[in-house]
């Protein structure tokens, strides 16, 4: 069981210089249509790619190319 990776083409998911930290509770995001708890997942922003990282452990099963993986939240693109 490990961490697995999806990615978003993002210019920025972080809120502007003085506001409060972007975090994972900002966003909503959905795996093949199941809501994912936010205690399984964190979010990194690495340059124009925004990352969400999923333990794999705490959803019980590893990530495959045909998952869908929706989110709502403030992307700026």
């Amino acid at each position: 069981v490990g961490v697995n990776t999806a990615s978003f083409s993002a210019v920025t998911a972080s809120a502007p210089t003085g506001y409060t930290a972007t975090t994972e509770n900002d966003f909503i995001f959905f795996i093949n249509g199941q809501y994912m708890e936010h205690d399984a997942i964190s979010i990194n922003q690495a340059g124009s790619t925004f990352q969400l990282l999923v333990n794999t452990g705490s959803i019980g099963y590893s990530l495959e190319a045909d998952d869908e993986i929706v989110s709502f939240g403030k992307f700026n693109s």
